[in-house]
Formats: C-alpha cells, sequence, structure tokens
C-alpha cells in the first residue's frame, strides 16, 4: 500500500485526499486551517469552457449538477450560471426564461442585515423574473434580531428552531414557484434538508457573499469526509518538505518525521500559506520557486506595489504567482527539474484564480497519480 502525505486541508486537498484513498492509499492529510475554501459562497463556478461533470467518488452528495439554463442568485440579485452547488443553492436556481407564478425573495422583520430582499427582489425584476420581497415574521427578540449569519445558521441546526421557521414560512407563501432566502439554512447539510421537508413551497439559498455560511457548511462537510473515508488528518504546518520524508509543527513544535511515497502539495496561496510575503515572496513548504501565469519566475525581492496593479480590474499579477508545474502537475525546482515525488493542486499552481472547479479537477487528478 502507497503512502500518500497531502499537504492542506481545502477543497484540492481534500479531492486528493479522498480519490487517493479511494485508489487504496493510505493517506495523511496535514493542515492548520481549510484556507480559501472556507470563503466559498457554495456553488462552483464553470471553469472556462471546461465542465467535466459531477464529482465523482466520495464527493459525491456535496454538490448537485446545475441544469444548464438554470441560473443561481447572489445576495446583489444578479444571476450567474454554476456548474455544481450545495443542495440549498441548487434548489433555488431559476431560468430567465421560464414563465413563473413568481419568485419570493424573503427578508426578515426586524433584522433587515440578514437580507436586502427588496434590493434583490428589484434586481431579479429589472432581469424580467416575477419577484417580490416578502417579510418573515418570526417575532425575534432583542437578541435574535442582532444575530450575525453564522448564529443564525447555528440555530437552525436545532430542530425547535427549524420548526419555528418553517411554520413562519408557511405563513408568507402565496403559492410562489421558490422562496429565496439568505444563505444562513445550517451549518449541518442535513438542516436545510428538514427544512425543505417542512415546507410545502420550495425554498432555495442564495449565493453567499465572503465569508459565507456555504464556506463554514462545506469545511465541515469536508472534514467529515476524510474521516469516514479512513483518511488521518493532522492539525498542523509542514515545516519542511523533501523527497520521502517531512518535518510537521504541531502547536509550533516539531513532531516524529512523516515518511511517505509521494507528497500533494495543495496549500493555497494567501489564505492557505502556500505564498508568503515576509520580506521576500516565498513558497514555504518545499521551497520552491514561484512564478507568474505565463511560467515567468518571479523575484523574490520584487516590490509588492508593482504586482498589485493600479486600480480596479487592472492586472494584478501578485494574485497570478504560484508554482510551475509540468502536465503531470509535478512541481519545477529551481533548476527547472520536475519533481517526480510530488504533485501541485489548486491555487498554489501558477495563474489566475480559477476556483473550486480547478480545485476539485486538480486535486482528484493528483490523488489518483499519487495513489
Amino acid at each position: 500500500m502507497s503512502r500518500v502525505l497531502v499537504i492542506g486541508r481545502g477543497m484540492a486537498g481534500v479531492a486528493a485526499a479522498l480519490e487517493a484513498r479511494a485508489a487504496g492509499a493510505e493517506v495523511t492529510v496535514v493542515g492548520a486551517a481549510p484556507g480559501a475554501t472556507a470563503f466559498c459562497g457554495g456553488v462552483v463556478w464553470p471553469e472556462s469552457e471546461r465542465d467535466d461533470g459531477p464529482p465523482s467518488g466520495a464527493l459525491q452528495g456535496l454538490f448537485l449538477a446545475c441544469p444548464k439554463d438554470a441560473r443561481c442568485t447572489d445576495g446583489w440579485g444578479e444571476l450567474r450560471e454554476a456548474r455544481l452547488a450545495q443542495p440549498a443553492q441548487a434548489a433555488g436556481v431559476l431560468n430567465p426564461r421560464a414563465a413563473t407564478r413568481g419568485v419570493a425573495v424573503v427578508g426578515f422583520r426586524g433584522a433587515p442585515q440578514i437580507q436586502d430582499a427588496e434590493g434583490v427582489a428589484g434586481a431579479l425584476r429589472a432581469k424580467g423574473l416575477n419577484a417580490q420581497a416578502r417579510e418573515l415574521d418570526l417575532s425575534l427578540t432583542t437578541s435574535e434580531a442582532r444575530r450575525s449569519p453564522f448564529e443564525w445558521a447555528t440555530a437552525l441546526d436545532s430542530r425547535a428552531e427549524l420548526d419555528r421557521f418553517a411554520r413562519a414560512l408557511a405563513r408568507i407563501a402565496r403559492g410562489d414557484d421558490l422562496l429565496l432566502l439568505p444563505p444562513i439554512l445550517g451549518i449541518n447539510p442535513e438542516s436545510f434538508a428538514g427544512l425543505s421537508a417542512r415546507s410545502s413551497s420550495r425554498i432555495g439559498e442564495l449565493v453567499a457573499s465572503q465569508q459565507s455560511v456555504p464556506g463554514l457548511r462545506l469545511t465541515r462537510a469536508l472534514d467529515a469526509r476524510l474521516e469516514r473515508a479512513g483518511c488521518q488528518v493532522v492539525a498542523g504546518t509542514v515545516a519542511s518538505l523533501v523527497k520521502g520524508r517531512a518535518q510537521l509543527l504541531s502547536d509550533q513544535r516539531a513532531t516524529e518525521p512523516l515518511h511517505f511515497d509521494g507528497a500533494i502539495l495543495a496549500t493555497g496561496r494567501y489564505l492557505g500559506g502556500g505564498v508568503r510575503r515576509q520580506g521576500v515572496f516565498s513558497e514555504p513548504v518545499a521551497n520552491l520557486p514561484l512564478a507568474l501565469a505565463s511560467g515567468k519566475p518571479i523575484d523574490a525581492n520584487e516590490p509588492i506595489e508593482r504586482l498589485v496593479g493600479d486600480g480596479p480590474g487592472q492586472s494584478a499579477p501578485a494574485f497570478e504567482l504560484g508554482v510551475s508545474v509540468d502536465w503531470e502537475q509535478h512541481p519545477v525546482d529551481a533548476d527547472g527539474r520536475a519533481l517526480p515525488w510530488l504533485w501541485a493542486a489548486g491555487s498554489i499552481i501558477a495563474g489566475p484564480e480559477r476556483g473550486l472547479a480547478f480545485a476539485l479537477r486538480t486535486g482528484s487528478a493528483a490523488g489518483r497519480a499519487a495513489a
């Protein structure tokens, strides 16, 4: 049985770990935090023109495939095509070309900060949809009115709160095709299923902006999948990585070296710690050189002011920095040689930010290859 080390607990790392485990490898995942995956809005946007279909294996059920003609709605009322969505967002997709009895955008009476229902409904009407704002009256106490989205999501993981919420929804439903709710429908994925079962109307969740309940929901679900698959998860960081051996730090203390046959670098960029800027730019795990999307190496001492663009919409090379890889996703070292024992996955690979679709694809491929 091969031993695979995965460095990173975000979408790319978990996809790699689950694929390697499914192929029969002994898998250890090291990560201090889930990184940028925790900030996702709940959906997987199409990756350029590429469409690899629904995720396979142990990732099935976390996302549902979205119809080609359907669009997800965000908190500003913008419609955008999604390839995959968490069940709560998949239930809320809209077809702008189809006639509907109506879409009710749900706000909270006494807690307008949770969702701008009128603003979202107005944006949808401008796109030709029959959308109206509705106020959910939960007779909020003072403390409830101050709840954050995360506090609402935690509350809705309880059966009593879910029952109360379902009763209030029933009072405002008027034969609509869809009730669009803010992205607060539970940290536990089963909470949305429970609320749907209690409602006679179709309910769905808006795509979240960062920092999001769906992002936290996803990271908790990914951790659960790793445990269920039998992967060993170590909370910590990799201080150094060479062929066959990794030195781990846990609680800032060195542990016994970890030995492996193949390793996968899925450390992300700035949020995940895959790229650091502490005086100079660096890749801190395997000491790999960093490059731009074009493959051009970056001077580690380059002033960051030259790499962030002159204004909104301008090119920002600092957010394309990553490691260069060959066609098999092996990182290239400072001498231009591919490292056959190491694979890279996700946004640590140099190039523009490509989101969860790229993380899924490259993570799955790296996991299969490493195993």
